[in-house]
């Protein structure tokens, strides 16, 4: 298996935007836009420096520049039509769409372990004795109602 800095040193623009960007150039250069950044290298600096808060892994400064520079050379190289460019509304319903489907997500896994209350309040086991199992759950100030 590669190490992690061999596999950093051979790190290509297609790699790195692969590997740190889920999104279509278009979706990402859109994103920025709405934002109020409409510098390329400006977009990919800031996204670098999103990476190191959101992967699970340590990066030097070094790392981060040449990760910036990797993508604003992929897109570059790639280019992208100004015409496909997202509209903000486009990118709110987008997150909107996104939002519904992790809330859908969260609920079918809560219900699979137990958690079924639409008030978020009472959590029961699988074992369907809510005497036995119910419990409140603590609101954000850490107190219980």
């Amino acid at each position: 298996m590669m190490s992690r800095a061999k596999w950093f040193a051979k790190l290509t623009p297609k790699m790195a935007w692969e590997q740190y960007v889920s999104d279509s150039v278009e979706k990402f250069i859109s994103e920025f836009y709405a934002e109020g950044v409409t510098d390329v290298a400006e977009m990919c600096r800031r996204y670098a420096r999103d990476i190191a808060g959101s992967e699970n892994q340590l990066f030097t400064l070094d790392q981060l520049e040449r990760i910036a520079k990797l993508l604003e050379q992929y897109i570059l190289e790639t280019g992208y039509d100004e015409s496909r460019l997202y509209t903000e509304e486009e990118l709110e319903k987008i997150w909107e769409k996104n939002m519904e489907e992790l809330f859908k997500l969260l609920s079918n896994y809560a219900r699979r372990k137990g958690c079924c209350s639409r008030s978020r309040m009472k959590c029961q086991s699988r074992s369907g004795d809510p005497a036995k199992t119910a419990r409140l759950l603590p609101f954000p100030d850490g107190k219980t109602k």
